[in-house]
């Protein structure tokens, strides 16, 4: 009786620890309110770039996830209009970023094979179609391009398991 107290003690003891060791999961909305936050840490800030111009603190900028297509909204100083970026995680084929020497932000570029992006700015008509989304972001630790590009390939592998549940099986 004594050895059998002494395995369960030994099971549980492993379990818990291998509890500790599981990774948590975001789900798609605590992935987009994650690079909510991100994008508003540009507010006030002014890119290399786009000198003297800053990213407006007292407009949007947001993420949005509808219909398994990200938007992406961000505004200028200075602008009548955001400028936005609309399209499918799935079809990313490359996230780079932009960080300019002594920079205070920085930008994301996700590619594409096709002219899958929906792309409308202040000084284009309507949008159209491209291969490319900008997401501005702050430099900060020096690790929040990471950081973002890790949450959209965790959504883009929540969108493909959504997608097809038994790719992995």
């Amino acid at each position: 009786m004594n050895n059998f107290f002494r395995a369960c003690i030994l099971a549980m003891t492993i379990l818990t620890f291998l509890q500790g060791k599981a990774q948590v999961t975001l789900t798609k909305g605590e992935t987009i309110a994650y690079l909510n936050k991100k994008i508003k840490e540009v507010s006030g800030f002014k890119h290399p770039k786009l000198q003297p111009v800053s990213f407006a603190a007292e407009y949007l900028q947001e993420v949005k996830l509808s219909d398994n297509k990200v938007e992406i909204i961000y505004t200028y100083i200075g602008d009548s209009r955001p400028r936005t970026y609309k399209f499918n995680p799935l079809f990313i084929t490359r996230i780079s970023s932009s960080e300019e020497k002594n920079a205070t932000t920085g930008l994301v570029y996700f590619d594409f094979n096709s002219m899958t992006v929906l792309q409308d700015e202040i000084n284009i008509k309507g949008p159209i179609q491209n291969n490319y989304a900008v997401f501005p972001y702050l430099i900060g630790d020096g690790s929040n391009f990471e950081k973002i590009k890790k949450a959209f390939l965790h959504l883009q592998a929540l969108l493909k398991a959504e997608d097809d549940p038994f790719q992995n099986r």
